[in-house]
């Protein structure tokens, strides 16, 4: 009788056992699928933040060479303090928006009212150039982004992960969509 419970005992923690490692494996299995779509991110929030500094630099050389007005300020400045918060996905396409708004108008203002400033202001040709470059860089890392995201989503769609993603509280990524962030310079004619 005692062999008898020692031998179920011994397999009921053998059974333990193997659960905890199946548990674990799955876990890290989700983990890992999870890490790169949140480097990415990670990556796109840093980029977001840059071009609203850059805008605000943007938003300062345009006011010195010409009059802006000043509601273009207050929704730049409303786009950097966004910028800086920026939490989930939905944050950084509301923040993206809004950058890209601010971005388009001020060059639309720039384009009316000095137009000489776009074609012959080094600083502000630096400063489209750069806005220009990080905006294809967030691009980029957007793409980076979905396609984690979407690994990140047919991993915990499929089954045993599908059980296993609920247990632990793993949920379904958004993917980082926005209308246009790659904004070009108005054309001047001469």
């Amino acid at each position: 009788m005692k062999k008898k419970s020692t031998l179920i005992i011994t397999a009921a923690v053998a059974l333990l056992a193997v659960i905890g490692v199946v548990i674990f494996i799955y876990h890290d299995n989700i983990s890992t699928a999870k890490a790169p779509m949140d480097s990415a991110f990670i990556d796109i929030k840093q980029k977001i933040s840059r071009r609203a500094e850059l805008m605000l630099d943007f938003l300062d050389t345009a006011a010195d060479k010409t009059e802006l007005e000043p509601s273009l300020s207050s929704s730049a400045m409303n786009a950097f303090k966004a910028a800086k918060n920026v939490q989930t996905v939905a944050d950084a396409e509301a923040v993206t928006s809004a950058l890209n708004d601010v971005e388009s108008a001020l060059k639309l203002v720039i384009h009316n009212v000095a137009p000489g400033l776009a074609t012959t202001d080094d600083e502000y040709l630096s400063l489209i150039d750069t806005l220009r470059d990080l905006s294809r860089a967030t691009g980029t890392s957007r793409k980076t982004y979905n396609t984690a995201a979407r690994a990140y989503n047919e991993r915990i769609a499929s089954f045993p992960e599908s059980a296993f993603a609920k247990l632990f509280g793993f949920g379904k990524a958004d993917y980082f969509e926005v209308e246009e962030d790659n904004i070009e310079a108005p054309v001047v004619d001469f």
